[in-house]
């Protein structure tokens, strides 16, 4: 399973697609690969980016993290969750303190 797909971009804001390989044992590697890279139809762009899966999915999900638990967002959430309230089908949220 890919958890980052149509989540990441490279420098060129070309979407990275999600591939893989096998070793000669038989191990399957995942990757995050630059799509012009694995397009069938054009010129491909040797310069794309190739990003290992793992360490890519493993790097977001600290900082996702981090960030969650940052004090200030950990303090807004339960603020949220505390005061949303629905009208209708509309979900008011309250704005961000400046």
């Amino acid at each position: 399973m890919s958890l980052l797909t149509g989540k990441v971009f490279d420098e060129t804001c070309d979407w990275l697609t999600p591939s893989h390989t096998k070793t000669a044992k038989g191990c399957r590697l995942r990757y995050y690969v630059s799509h012009r890279l694995i397009r069938s139809a054009g010129k491909k762009d040797a310069g794309g980016w190739r990003l290992p899966g793992p360490e890519l999915e493993s790097t977001v999900a600290k900082l996702i993290a981090g960030y969650l638990n940052n004090p200030e967002v950990a303090a807004r959430r339960s603020d949220y969750s505390g005061r949303n309230q629905t009208s209708g089908n509309i979900l008011t949220i309250p704005p961000e303190p400046q």
